[in-house]
């Protein structure tokens, strides 16, 4: 119990002593502040206008624990006439300075203020020197000003002066400027006060002129009557009133002067002075004799034979004294007696109709006269261009910049009559010109003078006719060049699908066409062509064309009709005719290398339609839609928005037969026949192809014995629907090493390339002849009397289209015995095989094709027919 007590009283004495071990370890607590300072002098000693706000002072004090609130603060005023004191806060109660302390307890702060007085007045001190008198251009002038109370100075307050007619007076700080006659009143500023002066500029006297110089020099006799002179002053405040204006007179005996009155004292000359102070203005004065005549100087001249219309004539005077009078300084009265004849305009003479007229002269009571005649003139024609150029089929309006004139500039237009040089070609009628054919021709113009038959005149007018190229097209197509040569004249596309062009040629069964297409940005959907139209007709055509691509050729017959689409593909959805040449570069050596650069052309020669590239021939077609009408030419492409042509031609007649024969001399109609790269190997390299030989016809020699079946194909590329007869001679000139394949054969084919239809030729290993219908029966054969195929045989076969079906006749002959002949008849409905499904419709176009089978031979006079007419 004792233990536990003890314990107890240590604790207690040990808390104890470490109390007061804390207590003498802490920092003694501060009494009083150590330093006192104003906080905001520099606001205390800002501009302090006696009657501003009261201002508050602010103390700082260390330590910050002590403030104004807890610490006894004492403010006082050194100056209390200026600075009143109210604890913190002072108040300006007058004008002057005032020592400001702050104190507590022994410590203290200082801040001296200012009290200034409020500006009371403003006044113009020197207003008596800046409204004296002041002349435009004098001298500049000061503002001079006082301030009150005079505290207040120009150095140390802000005055304004501004004027309030800157046109008379300008103010830069305190000078002002005089710029111009008038009043300004002039404002002086310091803050709300203001005092004003009223100053004038006057003008100064700057010129003076004689404002009545035409009247005074005009014509002036001696003894006429007196003449004032009249002055102007410049500035107009100047007047004769107000300004001091001499006249005098350098010989006064011409002219006297009394004030502003002058006297014509006698014959002379005399120089008048008006002055003004230092400014004169001066005039010549001529005082003129009595005149004593007029005379007509030029009457030879005038009295001349006149024409209506023809140039005026202008009288000539002479007077006397002429020392005194002339023309200028006299007035002349020119009069005619026949005004209808001879008009007068002054001293000018005009001859406006037929007559006689005396025309007198006169100048004062002095006169001449003399007498002219006026006579009918020739009309005149004139025209703005020797040479029009005019668009052929198209209406020009022949009379633009023609003036048709009579001799007086009468319009004798309705009297002109028109001749043309080739009336069968060229249309007059409402004063438009049409001409219906290119060329050169002329156009007279003539006109009769109403008044008198035998005034005539004549003009005649070149006429350039330039081509017209189409009679219509899609709207996609700009013609340029259009009023130049055929030559130079261009046509650019715009469509990016198929479009079409007519050209301005009349409907026929014999014409050609080409042009040079260059084609920008080449690719095998840009084709090009041409089309074959019946005259009206923008819905069905026969297309010719080739892509700029893998230069695939195609002629189709393009039937939109009854809302078939526009499709080029060689197989569509309608059936429609396209007879398809593959890469007619690569595979049949027509020369079309350059995509963007070629040269295509068409032509119609009767019942035959053909397309050649670069001048080499492609195809030749022959359907009976167009056959049966007269067609024209025109464009046909896909694409052709890039596409420029050039070396436009096209015509008719006799001069198109002979560009079809020169194109054709070479036999280029025979070639290599390639459907497809499946017969990349029937090459031009294994046919001879000849010209056209009197006796050979249409001809060409297979010189290969070693092609198989589809590698030895050639053909002319021909295409023909309805009745036809195709006939050819052959001769055998060797044959391969293979047995039994050495044949020469025709096959009549769809114009796709469809299955073979018929298959005409012979056997030459065993002899036989082969006339078959492919595909219905097994190979037909007729071995009896077959002839001697190194002398030769025609082979002909020919097409009757039936009701149902296709009537096939072949026939053979011997040209070393022609009576030596065998014919077999057929018959094809359009099936494939026996039994088997329509491949065709009867009476469509078929293609030709010879297959050379391991064997060589001469193939001449090939000829074809439509309905008997001989290719």
């Amino acid at each position: 119990m004792i233990k536990t007590r003890q314990k107890w009283m240590f604790a207690v004495l040990l808390i104890v002593c470490l109390s007061l071990w804390i207590a003498a370890c802490e920092k003694p607590t501060e009494t009083k502040p150590t330093s006192l300072s104003i906080a905001n002098k520099e606001a205390l000693t800002a501009e302090w206008l006696l009657g501003d706000a009261d201002r508050t002072v602010e103390v700082s004090m260390e330590p910050d624990s002590f403030t104004a609130e807890n610490t006894q603060i004492t403010v006082t005023s050194g100056n209390t006439a200026a600075v009143e004191v109210s604890g913190m806060t002072l108040k300006a109660v007058g004008a002057g300075t005032s020592v400001i302390t702050v104190s507590a307890g022994e410590l203290k702060d200082e801040v001296t203020v200012t009290v200034k007085p409020v500006l009371s007045g403003v006044s113009i001190t020197n207003k008596e020197a800046l409204t004296a008198e002041w002349l435009f251009g004098g001298a500049d002038r000061t503002v001079e000003v006082s301030l009150t109370p005079d505290s207040y100075t120009t150095e140390n307050t802000q005055i304004t002066v501004t004027s309030g007619n800157t046109a008379a007076v300008t103010v830069s700080g305190m000078t002002l400027r005089a710029v111009g006659a008038g009043t300004s009143v002039i404002t002086v500023s310091a803050g709300e006060l203001k005092d004003e002066v009223t100053v004038t500029v006057k003008p100064v006297l700057s010129g003076v002129s004689i404002t009545n110089k035409e009247a005074l020099t005009a014509e002036w006799v001696e003894g006429d009557a007196d003449r004032t002179v009249e002055v102007s002053l410049t500035p107009d405040s100047f007047t004769l009133e107000n300004t001091q204006v001499t006249v005098t007179s350098a010989n006064p005996e011409v002219v006297e002067v009394s004030g502003m009155t002058l006297k014509a004292a006698g014959a002379g000359t005399s120089v008048i002075t008006v002055s003004a102070g230092e400014f004169t203005d001066t005039v010549e004065l001529t005082v003129r004799p009595a005149l004593e005549s007029v005379q007509v100087s030029n009457k030879d001249a005038l009295t001349a034979q006149w024409i209506i219309g023809s140039q005026d004539r202008t009288v000539e005077v002479a007077l006397s004294p002429s020392e005194y009078y002339n023309t200028q300084n006299t007035q002349i009265t020119v009069t005619s007696e026949n005004p209808d004849a001879v008009e007068v305009s002054g001293m000018t003479l005009r001859a406006v109709g037929a007559g006689t007229s005396v025309i007198t002269v006169s100048a004062g009571d002095k006169n001449d006269t003399f007498t002219v005649s006026v006579e009918i003139g020739a009309p005149q024609i004139t025209v703005a261009k020797e040479t029009i150029e005019v668009l052929q089929d198209t209406p020009a309006y022949l009379l633009e910049g023609v003036t048709v004139k009579s001799c007086d500039g009468s319009d004798l237009k309705s009297s002109l009559s028109v001749e043309l040089s080739d009336p069968d070609k060229m249309t007059y009628s409402f004063e438009n010109l049409t001409v219906s054919e290119p060329g050169a021709y002329t156009v007279t113009f003539t006109v009769s003078d109403p008044r008198d038959a035998s005034k005539t005149a004549s003009k005649t007018v070149d006429v350039d006719v330039y081509r017209k190229i189409f009679t219509w097209q899609d709207n996609t197509w700009t013609v340029g060049n259009e009023m130049r040569p055929n030559t130079e004249q261009t046509v650019a596309g715009s469509n990016t699908g198929f479009t079409i062009a007519q050209f301005n040629l009349s409907p026929s069964t014999l014409y050609y066409a080409e042009a040079v297409y260059t084609v920008g940005d080449p690719h095998g959907s840009r084709v090009i062509g041409m089309g074959h139209f019946a005259e009206g007709n923008t819905s069905r055509w026969l297309a010719m064309c080739v892509d700029r691509g893998d230069r695939n050729h195609k002629a189709k017959d393009f039937d939109t009709t009854d809302g078939k689409s526009w499709d080029l593909n060689e197989y569509d959805t309608y059936g429609r005719f396209c007879a398809y040449s593959y890469q007619i570069a690569n595979y049949r050596g027509i020369p079309d290398k350059d995509a963007g650069v070629v040269k295509y052309a068409i032509a119609r020669s009767g019942d035959y339609f053909y397309a050649f590239v670069n001048d080499t021939y492609v195809c030749c077609v022959s359907l009976e839609y167009y056959r049966d009408q007269p067609t024209l030419p025109g464009i046909f492409g896909h694409a052709m928005d890039t596409t420029v042509l050039s070396s436009i031609v096209y015509f008719g007649g006799e001069q198109a037969q002979q560009k079809l024969d020169s194109l054709l001399a070479d036999g280029s109609q025979m070639g290599a026949h390639v459907p497809a790269d499946w017969a990349a190997a029937s090459l031009n390299d294994n046919l001879k192809i000849n010209p056209i030989s009197e006796t050979r016809g249409l001809n060409y020699d297979y010189t290969d014995t070693m092609s198989d079946f589809n590698n030895g194909m050639a053909g002319p590329y021909l295409y023909l629907d309805g009745d036809f007869t195709f006939s050819w001679e052959y001769k055998n000139t060797g044959i391969g090493d293979t047995a039994n394949k050495r044949r020469m054969i025709l096959e009549v084919r769809n114009f796709l390339y469809g299955a073979e239809i018929v298959q005409f030729g012979a056997d030459l290993a065993n002899n036989k002849y082969l006339l078959n219908v492919s595909q219905k029966e097994s190979w037909w054969e007729q071995t009896a009397n077959f002839p001697d195929e190194e002398k030769g045989t025609r082979y002909t076969i020919s097409r009757r289209v039936m009701d149902g079906y296709d009537e096939y006749t072949m026939t053979v002959q011997s040209l070393d015995d022609p009576d030596l002949t065998f014919t077999r008849t057929v018959q094809w409905d359009g099936k494939n095989s026996a039994g088997g499904v329509a491949d065709d419709k009867v009476g469509r176009p078929v293609l030709f094709v010879w297959h050379n089978y391991f064997t060589s031979g001469e193939y001449s006079n090939i000829t074809w027919s439509i309905d008997d007419a001989q290719a």
